[in-house]
């Protein structure tokens, strides 16, 4: 018996299947995306310090609740230490 048969016998299943599907491409996608993009993680060191290269005013969260904390520091100078 066949994946498709299953789902076309037991119709009520297949948004089941679609959810758990979708949960699990996300759970794989999201880490994979984080290990390549964000840059408080390093694989890779030849690339030098990527957390470096953050501007003062960009958000590297996922989420955030003060958007204009990020807003008021765009036009802020760079400090020199």
């Amino acid at each position: 018996m066949s994946f498709f048969s299953f789902v076309a016998k037991n119709p009520a299943l297949a948004p089941l299947f679609v959810i758990a599907g979708t949960g699990c491409v996300g759970a794989v996608s999201f880490p994979a995306w984080m290990l390549m993009k964000h840059p408080d993680i390093t694989v890779n060191r030849s690339n030098g310090h990527p957390w470096e290269k953050v501007k003062q005013d960009q958000n590297t969260k996922l989420l955030n609740m003060h958007k204009e904390f990020f807003d008021n520091r765009r036009n802020m100078e760079r400090p020199k230490f």
